[in-house]
């Protein structure tokens, strides 16, 4: 090759060079120019919508505007904002039911009134509408009853809805920041923030100096802004202005001493006498089991008396009708499910205890099904509003808490009821398959710690079992017999048994070998409720509760005395 041509080559690559470098500078790093050009924000809801907004999540369904009200969807309300209305599912009006402690609120669809307690509260427009078979709540009337807040805008329609009450990240605008449409520099802008403006933190989109992040204004309105305007996330803690109902308990400024006394009819109030011979000056509640179910439409069966009451409160006792149901007689799903039965069973019971002067209620609904538990807290709810108005003290009696006994929520009955009844026994009955203590120490701590975590302690009641059971062990199986306290006694005096102390159960120990049978029984006596008692005292209880009157022995109530002040 020739020096020439050499050159020739050398000079045509500098000139490809130049020519690419020139190309490059021209056209290789140029960015797209910002598009600065302003659109109009639109969410695109239909006229008499709006769009909602849960914090910074666009909810699936928009608000409805109607007359001078906003509404959101029922579903909504059930599922994040408030679970607390009962829905009458049975009733041909399906009619919804909220509880305050001193109010009983009814409100019926499409109605512009709704029912507090038994005066009607007129509105401007419906609390509750059904809008082809989609039902809608108001969010004022909402608001007031909820942990919730919200905010209306306009241009374009949208309502932000605020109740999660936590850490929400956010930015601070460094610069005037344009607010683009979509996730590119190109893209109209919405809006353009302020310097400190500040926007909450959606997502992040875009790869290198142009990333965008999609953010959210504190009026409810969406964009993205180019990270560059934008500095160090932080963190907002938002915190609810709501404040919670008063509470309403009627409470004793004593501890409750209450011994439940079985009543089976009207002469069983004849046994007054025999009911108080042990107690009087160391009591201070009677609970007589006179209310019990008598269909499966709120209607009742009553023992009560009068004159029993009017002896009662000479001799310094307070009473409380226990109420319950003849099992495998009645529904009491049928008389708590439905808004008409519930309503004539909660009148039928306020008025008989009314009419005999009696101080109070206490509720027994045992071996509830799982089906029925929403139900039982909605009768305690409403039975809670019309005993304080009338006066009357509620209590309801309840299984100790387990996994089995959960629909029973006795955090929900504790917010509306003066006194939680714990019946700490039964640890081991009739079907248990193997002997065991019906209540030993351990088991009625382990209750009132459980109950503790849902109830104030001066509103918890510790039930106290008057009797226990002798066990028999064969080659057969375990089965059992129940004592009293008094039988009890008289069966260890005639055997010539001699108990010994259990330091586990807190409680005297039998143990014996008889026709190839082991026999057990762990003693309630006056020690072994002194333990109990004790417990109660340390543990700050509102007192102590007895089943039943009549199976323990005179120096019982004094032990209980003792401890209970």
């Amino acid at each position: 090759m020739s020096k020439h041509t050499k050159i020739k080559i050398i000079i045509g690559a500098v000139l490809l060079v130049i020519l690419a470098v020139a190309l490059l500078l021209m056209f290789g790093n140029k960015q797209p120019k910002e598009n600065l050009e302003r659109v109009p924000v639109s969410y695109n809801v239909p006229e008499d919508e709006a769009l909602l907004i849960l914090e910074n999540v666009i909810y699936e369904k928009n608000a409805i505007k109607r007359g001078e009200s906003l509404y959101i969807p029922y579903a909504l309300v059930k599922e994040k904002l408030n679970d607390g209305f009962y829905d009458d599912e049975d009733e041909a009006d399906l009619t919804l039911t909220y509880v305050l402690p001193r109010e009983i609120i009814r409100i019926t669809p499409d109605k512009k009134y709704y029912m507090s307690n038994d005066e009607r509260m007129y509105t401007k427009d419906p609390v509750y509408i059904n809008e082809n078979d989609v039902y809608y709540m108001e969010l004022s009337f909402l608001a007031r009853l909820s942990d919730m807040r919200y905010e209306y805008y306009t241009d374009p329609e949208r309502v932000i809805v605020h109740y999660e009450w936590n850490d929400f990240l956010y930015y601070e605008m460094q610069d005037e920041t344009p607010v683009h449409l979509f996730p590119e520099v190109t893209s109209g802008v919405t809006m353009t923030l302020q310097s400190g403006t500040k926007a909450y933190y959606i997502g992040g989109y875009g790869n290198g100096k142009n990333d965008f992040v999609k953010i959210m204004t504190s009026d409810g309105l969406f964009g993205y802004v180019q990270r560059k305007h934008i500095g160090n996330s932080k963190h907002e803690y938002q915190a609810s202005s709501f404040t919670e109902p008063e509470e309403n308990h009627l409470l004793y400024d004593e501890k409750v001493k209450l011994g439940w006394w079985y009543v089976a009819s009207k002469s069983g109030n004849l046994t007054y006498d025999e009911c108080t011979r042990n107690i009087k000056g160391m009591m201070n509640v009677l609970s007589p089991t006179w209310i019990s179910l008598a269909d499966n439409d709120g209607h009742i069966n009553s023992f009560a008396d009068q004159k029993y009451v009017g002896r009662a409160h000479a001799d310094g006792f307070k009473v409380w009708i226990l109420v319950d149901f003849p099992d495998g007689v009645v529904s009491p799903h049928q008389n708590l499910s439905r808004n008409s039965a519930r309503d004539l069973l909660i009148s039928n019971i306020i008025d008989e205890t009314l009419a005999v002067g009696a101080d109070g209620v206490n509720i027994d609904f045992e071996a509830l099904s799982v089906q029925t538990g929403v139900h039982f807290v909605q009768f305690i709810k409403e039975l809670s509003v019309r005993c304080h108005n009338a006066g009357l003290v509620l209590s309801v009696d309840n299984l100790v808490p387990t996994a089995i006994t959960a629909h029973y929520d006795i955090e929900s009955q504790a917010e509306f009821a003066d006194y939680i009844v714990v019946m700490t026994y039964d640890e081991h009955y009739a079907a248990s398959k193997e002997a065991g203590s019906v209540a030993s120490i351990g088991f009625v701590r382990d209750s009132i710690t459980n109950t503790a975590k849902v109830c104030d302690r001066s509103r918890i009641i510790m039930g106290l079992p008057f009797y226990t059971r002798l066990w028999k062990t064969t080659d057969s199986g375990v089965t059992s017999e129940v004592y009293s306290i008094t039988a009890m006694e008289k069966f260890i005096k005639k055997n010539d048994l001699k108990p010994e102390w259990d330091p586990v159960t807190c409680q005297n120990y039998i143990e014996y070998l008889k026709n190839n049978a082991k026999y057990q029984m762990w003693c309630e006596d006056s020690t072994s409720i002194s333990y109990k008692c004790a417990d109660a005292v340390s543990g700050e209880l509102g007192g102590v509760a007895a089943w039943r009157l009549g199976l323990e022995n005179p120096d019982i109530w004094s032990i209980i005395d003792q401890y209970i002040k």
